[in-house]
């Protein structure tokens, strides 16, 4: 047995149309039969009661009940009344109720059946159901009246059974309305169901859920700040990012994006850079298509601050990959030369060539090598060397501990963003100055620790030192100053782990 959750979209829209036709149609029906037999049944009783009135009034009746007898002439007058008016019976009885017309001459000058007809004797026309010799039928009374007195009576009646032949005509005709009205429904059905599947993309309601549920996800979890707007300009939706870095109303429903937010103009362009808050931003403009029709635009909107950092590391880590192309250069000259020779057994310049080469293991590009295991701070800290070597008298680096690498790439540009803004200052000092630059890892805090001594012209870097708004919640500095030497150092928080485990 096929069960409903299991049936295609299609079918289920068919089967609900049809149902909910079938069922509206079929009650109309029946409610329609009973309606048309109530109707029926009131219409014939009034006729009826007309009919009997009319015949209460006829010379031919009344003189037959003054002479209390029947005659050929009132069973002549009766039946062609009959056929005349479509009744199944017409039956004059007098005051005791004793028939003088009937439709069965037998039954002439017998007691009336029913037992229905006293009232009509107090001068009462009224219309009864009862049950006679010719069965179940309806049937109406009328007194007839000479001279104030009521002399007898005429009773004028159907049988059920042709009231019920005379019904089902109304009934087929409903019956053939139903039909065509099925028919149509099921049209419209089917017509409706391709439409709206469609509409759909032709998509089951599991494809359109899980759709639905990726599109979430993929805006919710987004990096990037994302806005969609309908094509009148109202925001419809935004996903937490761009809640973070905008204030736009969550309460508020559709808010204008233009009210929230100045966007420049695109010109016909799908990216654009743009201010907001001392912040610089890339956006990224996509139109809305449904059925070729604009439905509205999406924007991704992206902090450049973040691909500024991105490219800050990539250049970093370019550094750091050409020192240790050039150290392999280097280490494989040094042993072609050691090969030449033990060679030659030159063994007294061989002595002296190793003496020299273990002294050199102090160079910058050895150390930096051997004790950052980061190459991104590695490759930074090459690049700023190379920059304030030319501007300081002297520089040395040193690194006390080995510096791990580490799997957040946001400690690595907070680093660097700190760095840069020092050595920016450090620049600007004069060529009598001294700097003395080393690196430590605190193993029992997991923080990173950048020391910085200096002598020479350094008041002016002091004074900005004090007074420079350091982001404290994430930076700790130290700043202290003695006997014209400069010592400040910051630490971060410096979680150990490798990169590639992200």
């Amino acid at each position: 047995m096929i069960k409903w959750h299991n049936l295609r979209l299609l079918t289920k829209l068919m089967l609900m149309i049809v149902s909910t036709v079938a069922i509206t149609v079929g009650c109309l029906y029946l409610m329609t039969r009973h309606l048309n037999k109530d109707a029926i049944i009131e219409t014939e009783s009034s006729y009826l009661l007309n009919m009997s009135e009319d015949l209460a009034d006829e010379e031919e009746i009344i003189t037959a009940l003054e002479n209390n007898q029947s005659s050929q002439t009132l069973a002549d007058f009766t039946h062609a009344y009959e056929d005349q008016y479509h009744l199944d019976y017409v039956v004059i009885i007098n005051t005791d109720s004793i028939r003088l017309s009937h439709p069965d001459p037998d039954l002439i000058n017998q007691p009336f059946a029913g037992g229905d007809e006293e009232k009509v004797f107090t001068g009462q026309s009224y219309v009864s159901t009862g049950i006679g010799t010719l069965g179940n039928s309806l049937r109406s009374f009328a007194p007839v009246i000479q001279d104030g007195q009521v002399i007898g009576a005429v009773v004028v009646g159907k049988t059920n059974h042709a009231i019920d032949v005379f019904s089902e005509k109304y009934d087929q005709q409903t019956t053939r309305a139903l039909i065509v009205s099925i028919a149509i429904g099921v049209t419209v059905a089917i017509f409706v169901s391709y439409t709206i599947k469609k509409e759909l993309f032709n998509m089951e309601p599991k494809e359109i859920a899980k759709a639905f549920e990726e599109r979430s996800a993929m805006i919710a979890y987004s990096h990037d700040a994302i806005i969609v707007t309908n094509q009148y300009g109202e925001i419809t939706l935004a996903n937490k990012e761009a809640l973070r870095h905008f204030p736009i109303p969550e309460r508020e429903s559709k808010p204008l994006l233009e009210s929230v937010i100045s966007l420049p103009e695109m010109n016909g362009d799908h990216n654009a850079v743009f201010h907001y808050q001392d912040k610089e931003y890339l956006i990224s403009q996509a139109d809305i298509l449904v059925q070729e029709k604009l439905a509205g635009q999406i924007y991704i909107i992206r902090d450049t601050s973040e691909i500024y950092a991105l490219l800050d590391q990539l250049h970093s880590t370019a550094e750091y990959a050409q020192l240790l192309q050039v150290q392999a250069h280097e280490f494989l000259n040094r042993l072609h030369v050691i090969y030449g020779l033990t060679d030659l057994e030159e063994y007294d310049a061989l002595d002296q060539y190793l003496a020299s080469l273990i002294k050199d293991e102090e160079d910058l590009t050895i150390r930096l090598s051997m004790l950052v295991k980061n190459p991104t701070i590695a490759g930074h800290l090459i690049g700023e060397h190379r920059i304030l070597n030319q501007s300081l008298k002297d520089l040395r680096l040193e690194i006390h501990h080995e510096i791990p690498n580490t799997y957040e790439a946001a400690t690595n540009q907070l680093w660097m963003e700190t760095v840069a803004v020092i050595d920016k200052e450090l620049r600007q000092l004069g060529q009598n100055s001294r700097l003395w630059l080393s690196l430590d890892f605190d193993t029992e805090r997991c923080q990173l620790i950048t020391n910085y001594r200096l002598q020479g012209d350094i008041d002016h870097l002091y004074q900005w030192l004090s007074n420079y708004s350091w982001r404290t919640e994430h930076v700790t500095t130290e700043l202290s100053m003695h006997d014209q030497q400069l010592s400040f150092s910051f630490r971060i928080d410096y979680p150990q782990g490798d990169a590639h485990e992200l």
